[in-house]
């Protein structure tokens, strides 16, 4: 989703017209948005997930089994987030080198349940947002 080349954007709307237009589009195909991820890996994301993913693709098409989450990781050893200054510590605090963090089927997206380690995807679960009503929008001026 920090991608330079491809906006996530531009791949939501995708998925959302084939949905759409499909609507039977879950039992075939899944989006899984890759927060702070830049093009192919790389930035401060949990970009590590080759493995998980493929099992997840072999269970849904062998087992018939739809990937409700994919388990990605943090292989960064120092944090990319600058400490001190004007940044906000809480960033570096809440999202650990070497943690782990579930991948979740768009829209859903990953929230911690408020216990256990921040590292650890066990302890986040994936949830679809609610959607904003078009009254709860605010002009900026």
């Amino acid at each position: 989703m920090n991608d330079g080349i491809f906006s996530g954007a531009a791949i939501v709307k995708w998925y959302e017209k084939l949905a759409a237009e499909h609507r039977d589009a879950p039992r075939f195909v899944r989006l899984f948005m890759v927060p702070n991820m830049a093009h192919c890996g790389g930035g401060p994301a949990t970009t590590s997930f080759g493995a998980n993913a493929l099992a997840a693709l072999t269970g849904w098409v062998e087992g018939g089994e739809p990937p409700g989450r994919i388990v990605a990781r943090n292989t960064d050893r120092v944090s990319p987030f600058p400490n001190g200054g004007l940044f906000d510590p809480r960033v570096v605090e809440n999202f650990p080198t070497g943690g782990t963090r579930p991948l979740c089927p768009f829209p859903a997206q990953s929230r911690y349940k408020g216990h256990g380690s921040t590292a650890d995807a066990g302890n986040f679960a994936c949830v679809v947002p609610h959607e904003q009503r078009k009254e709860d929008w605010h002009d900026a001026d």
